[in-house]
């Protein structure tokens, strides 16, 4: 915090030990005194020892005799001395001519405290008649506060204000912590890069077991000759599990291809811009540009493929292995149309009759058949 004011060194320095601003301002510049006639000692003429009129803390500078504001050129020295930049400092004071500007031709971010607007009192003209500043100084006051002069940020009620319009860091911290900002902007977007690739990988991964469950479906349904009648045709459910698999494979590859996929490529290409712009302050940093560099890989020192063709590549094979098989099941393991079911009998069994008895034998109706007994010879017959 530098102070700059037009009161000279001996009453500046005043007001800031009776204010007890002594180390709260780091530097403070202001015109040096009048100069002390030669018959005059500074020390017979103050009330207190010289240490009481030093500044402690705060360092004391002197802008060049006779030069008052608004001098841009003196803001800027001000500002080169302090080792910061217009575009990292703040200029804060009441006088809309004086101050704000002083600071706009000078390239400096105004802020007009205009709580502490005192011009258009009356007791303002009385000022301007005892001041120490010549009549054209005065005259060139007058024009400029008729001209319009517009800031770009005021303080209403008090010097706090202006902590809820920006944030501080020491001088030449300011292009650090930007730089900061875009390493950690960079670390989120890196991070962010990882999770859509992450998510991709676990769709693909999921793709693959999900296809490989089907196709061990189809090998069981395959061996056990299952059929499947759909619509009045039957099919092989071999043919239809692998339709299902194909339908599958074809959800998975449009959720990577042009869903995550394409948020990756916008990760990936927003860590490309911060590492462009990060490129003059950390050389090193690029992990972003090497994986974009690396990752395309050339075929026949012609083609180059990229992550997008790898996609396209690696689905439309695995979808032309599913189609294959569901030509295969479908077409080649066919089973022939079947009609009506035909009743087929077996040729009837039919016993043979038995043998007719003699005619001389007697009929017994209780006898067993004579296939239900042993065959026995014929008794004897007896002649008259």
């Amino acid at each position: 915090m530098v102070l700059y004011t037009e009161s000279l060194g001996f009453y500046t320095n005043d007001r800031i030990r009776r204010l007890s601003l002594d180390g709260l301002i780091d530097c403070v510049y202001s015109p040096p005194d009048h100069d002390i006639p030669a018959n005059i000692d500074t020390e017979s003429v103050r009330r207190f020892p010289r240490e009481h009129y030093d500044l402690k803390m705060t360092e004391q500078r002197h802008t060049p005799k006779g030069e008052i504001k608004p001098n841009p050129a003196i803001l800027r020295q001000i500002i080169e001395e302090m080792g910061g930049s217009y575009e990292e400092t703040l200029y804060v004071g009441d006088s809309l001519m004086k101050d704000v500007h002083m600071a706009q031709d000078a390239g400096v971010t105004d802020v007009w405290a205009s709580y502490g607007e005192s011009h258009e009192k009356n007791e303002y003209d009385l000022l301007r008649e005892v001041t120490h500043w010549t009549d054209e100084d005065v005259e060139r006051e007058k024009r400029l506060a008729q001209s319009e002069v517009n800031p770009h940020h005021t303080l209403e009620t008090g010097f706090s204000e202006i902590l809820g319009l920006f944030r501080f860091v020491p001088f030449g911290g300011a292009a650090s912590d930007k730089t900061t900002m875009q390493v950690e902007t960079w670390k989120t977007t890196i991070a962010v890069q990882e999770h859509f690739n992450e998510i991709a990988m676990k769709i693909r991964n999921i793709a693959i077991t999900l296809v490989g469950a089907l196709l061990g479906a189809v090998a069981f349904a395959a061996k056990e000759g299952l059929l499947l009648r759909l619509f009045g045709v039957t099919v092989p459910a071999s043919s239809f599990i692998v339709l299902v698999a194909l339908m599958s494979l074809c959800a998975f590859y449009l959720m990577d291809r042009f869903w995550y996929h394409r948020l990756l490529y916008g990760a990936v290409n927003h860590g490309l811009e911060i590492e462009e712009t990060l490129k003059a302050q950390i050389p090193t940093i690029g992990l972003t540009t090497a994986i974009k560099k690396e990752s395309p890989i050339k075929l026949f020192g012609k083609f180059e493929i990229g992550s997008t063709e790898k996609i396209d590549i690696f689905y439309f094979l695995s979808a032309v292995v599913l189609i294959a098989l569901f030509v295969l099941f479908l077409f080649v393991e066919r089973p022939a149309q079947s009609t009506e079911a035909e009743a087929v009998t077996a040729p009837a069994q039919v016993e043979p009759a038995p043998a007719a008895p003699p005619a001389n034998a007697t009929e017994t109706p209780d006898a067993p058949a004579q296939s239900d007994v042993p065959a026995q010879p014929d008794p004897p017959v007896s002649t008259r």
